[in-house]
């Protein structure tokens, strides 16, 4: 190709790239504020608290779709954080672990508790300080402080306390009322303590559904929880006042640094299959624990130094490290049989009574699978005279008004979880039955994905804090049985240790859309719903082509002026 043609050539393309006309506008992303929502499917309390935060939250611009979702598909949704909002009850323990459960971004693994992926550096760093504290003063301090960073950044809305109303056959007595009602994973008390005015002597307790593992060291729901209380016993129980009492362990002493827990076993108790319960037993289910690394008991995993066993009666945990509730953590653990958990994988599928061996007031007797457990006496229970049951049966029965008109039928005598709002009104007229009511630990909570937009933005989180009327949830969904939640750490449950100055947003629609507005979340086409901010324009690339091409253009020139001097010398 003659080279003179070729710059002519590339000199006229450059002209022409320069001179045609580029268009600066460009498509926003319109993709609206609108998101299905998982709600619980088979708990009342949570299908209609999620009408009600659906309605609240489309007077803001957001949309959102309740999905009543089984538990199989949304525990390992929320597990794997797998989704955007959601809505269902979690739960506290005796002791406000839960500010390390919920707020620290160690516990953002799978089935760790933090469903919403929140990661604080200062909360990290004073969550770490608050839990080797031993100091009460200094723990209280640390626990406002994390409850004020928590209420700064919003990762989910706490919505209410359920309120337990239990309903029990009338000829039942002996039962111990207190936080979360009288069933529940930590009340050792109720079982042992039960019994019937007419002489009864079979108990049956009716469960929405199966115990999802017989398994204590992999137990994780309310029910798996209970039917480990029943079968297998811990060093320490609750009382009323959820302070730590003797069970197996008779008294215990923590060394003044806090990282030595020392528990005196008591004398002659045995196991189910008539073997002795030693300090071997305890080391072992300790030692069990940090070496499968069992999921419910992260501290003992990462506290648990060493145990030593001086005597067949005497325990003595080393901690790496002292622990604010440690007590709580090692006394409150089940404990588990050497002779036959060696071995064994911590999701042991458990199914006959020579694997399923405790320590405690029943024994497993036999099992049809989603129908029912059957649960017999343990006749040789250290507690003398305990339990007053003889059988002790969990009936499968899935529906709410089923379970109840089987408790006033007399098929069944209570239901495991406390009776659903739409139907307490009516219980309340049964003579067959007495109503218990009390506080719960279930708290409801909108969970917010801090990883996924809109729901990274804090502003967003805000706002939907400033929509949400707690009361009015309490009012419709829970029928007037529930106590709202105005902070992370409720007074309901932990007294004082409720920050007076780190509550929630109060309710005020008006603030949330003006989050809202302000940080670009408008609604542009005007059908009601927000869209998520438009993106800054891009930079026109066509101006900077264009200077390309003409500098490539004077360098080809150039280098053809150079080439044809070259060729013209002599």
């Amino acid at each position: 190709m003659n080279f003179k043609i070729f710059v002519s050539t590339f000199l006229l393309a450059c002209l022409l790239v320069a001179s045609t006309p580029v268009a600066l506008s460009y498509t926003p992303p319109t993709e609206e504020l609108s998101f299905p929502m998982m709600v619980l499917g088979w708990d009342e309390w949570s299908v209609a608290a999620g009408g009600v935060i659906a309605d609240q939250l489309e007077a803001i611009g957001i949309k959102i779709e309740v999905q009543p979702t089984d538990d199989a598909v949304m525990y390992p949704a929320l597990d794997t954080r797998d989704y955007g909002i959601a809505e269902m009850s979690i739960g506290f323990e005796a002791v406000p672990m839960h500010i390390h459960d919920y707020f620290h971004s160690r516990t953002d693994v799978y089935g760790g508790y933090n469903y919403w992926s929140f990661h604080n550096d200062t909360m990290d760093e004073v969550i770490d300080e608050l839990l080797g504290t031993v100091d009460r003063s200094k723990l209280k301090e640390l626990i406002w402080e994390a409850q004020r960073i928590a209420a700064e950044n919003v990762p989910f809305v706490p919505l209410f306390l359920a309120d337990d109303v239990h309903a029990i056959r009338k000829e039942w007595t002996g039962y111990t009322v207190m936080l979360s009602g009288p069933f529940s994973w930590f009340n050792r008390l109720t079982p042992v303590n039960m019994y019937a005015t007419d002489g009864k002597t079979k108990f049956v307790m009716a469960y929405n559904r199966d115990p999802e593992t017989l398994s204590p060291m992999a137990a994780s729901t309310g029910r798996s929880m209970f039917y480990s209380i029943l079968v297998y016993d811990s060093l320490l129980a609750y009382n009323e006042e959820l302070e730590l009492i003797p069970w197996l362990a008779e008294d215990w002493s923590v060394s003044a640094d806090g990282k030595t827990l020392t528990f005196h076993i008591r004398p002659g108790v045995e196991w189910h299959d008539g073997q002795p319960l030693t300090s071997e037993d305890v080391a072992f289910t300790f030692e069990y624990i940090q070496e499968k690394e069992a999921p419910e008991f992260p501290f003992i995993i990462e506290l648990l130094d060493s145990v030593e066993t001086p005597d067949d009666l005497t325990v003595v945990v080393h901690l790496t490290k002292s622990f604010a509730w440690a007590l709580d953590t090692f006394g409150t653990a089940y404990i588990i049989p050497k002779h036959i958990w060696e071995g064994q994988p911590y999701d042991w599928v458990i199914t006959n009574s020579t694997e399923a061996v405790g320590s405690g007031p029943f024994k497993y007797d036999s099992r049809i699978e989603g129908e029912w457990i059957k649960l017999v006496k343990n006749p040789n229970y250290w507690m003398e005279g305990k339990p007053k049951i003889e059988e002790f049966t969990l009936r499968v029965i899935t529906e709410e008004s089923a379970r109840l008109m089987a408790i006033k039928a007399g098929e069944a005598d209570t239901e495991r979880y406390s009776v659903e709002p739409p139907h307490i009104a009516e219980v309340l007229e049964w003579p067959e039955v007495k109503v218990t009511r009390a506080a719960d630990i279930w708290d409801y909570d909108l969970f917010l994905n801090n990883k996924s937009p809109p729901f990274n933005d804090t502003q967003v989180r805000k706002a939907i804090a400033y929509a949400i009327n707690r009361t009015e949830i309490v009012k419709i969904a829970a029928l007037g049985y529930g106590t709202i939640e105005e902070s992370y750490m409720p007074s309901a449950v932990y007294g004082e240790l409720e920050n007076p100055d780190a509550k929630l947003p109060i309710y005020d629609p008006d603030m949330a859309n003006q989050i809202l507005d302000e940080a670009g979340y408008i609604d542009i086409d005007g059908d009601g719903i927000r869209e998520f901010p438009r993106a800054a324009p891009p930079t026109p690339i066509w101006p900077y082509a264009a200077a390309g091409l003409v500098i490539a253009a004077v360098v080809v020139v150039g280098v053809y002026v150079v080439v044809k001097r070259r060729r013209a010398a002599p």
